[in-house]
């Protein structure tokens, strides 16, 4: 069994086996969401309109085929998120504005509904402060505690489910490779557990 992993391994390394990973970027309106998927897909940043409808694009990272969903951010269009969540392989990124403290306490209120979810129960879960380049973002301590989610255990290997929260900038691309290098290693965690 060693030398077939040991080959197995080698070949990801080479690139020869991809795999494909679905994620949903959830988050309340204006927290960025289509501007991190469009430096994503085509490493530019870029203004958009508010999101009207949901939509999707792909990008790769390693040996990872990743297709993202925006869904938008709106209360009329939050009602459909569960249509897209409901997969306990869709890895799910839940994006926060770190400048905005009442978008900040309107996310905690989402994001309990997601982690107290019984069919969300296994699904890997990353809450992303965004904007963190602006002088009045709060700090990643600050974030987890306003958004009371240490209680829910944070961690990528977690025995029920993957959870965790990072700080980026889509305008200064700080904080973008770690928050892909945790996708990428959730991916086979996710796949383990389902």
């Amino acid at each position: 069994m060693f030398f077939v992993d040991w080959f197995y391994n080698l070949f990801l390394w080479l690139g020869f086996f991809k795999k494909d990973a679905k994620i949903v970027i959830l988050g309340l309106g204006n927290a960025g969401k289509t501007t991190l998927l469009h430096l994503l897909v085509h490493g530019a940043v870029k203004a958009h309109n508010p999101t009207q409808r949901p939509h999707n694009d792909s990008f790769t990272y390693g040996n990872i085929n990743f297709t993202a969903y925006d869904l938008g951010g709106q209360s009329a269009l939050r009602n459909i998120w569960k249509n897209y969540t409901q997969d306990p392989k869709t890895i799910i990124l839940f994006m926060v504005d770190s400048t905005d403290p009442q978008s900040i306490i309107e996310s905690k209120s989402e994001i309990h509904d997601l982690l107290e979810d019984e069919n969300l129960k296994n699904s890997a879960i990353l809450v992303l402060g965004s904007k963190i380049d602006a002088k009045e973002a709060i700090g990643r301590e600050s974030l987890i505690d306003q958004l009371d989610i240490r209680r829910f255990g944070l961690g990528l290997n977690r025995p029920d489910r993957p959870l965790d929260c990072l700080m980026f900038s889509s305008l200064k691309r700080v904080g973008i490779k770690e928050m892909v290098d945790w996708l990428s290693n959730c991916v086979d965690i996710v796949n383990a557990n389902n």
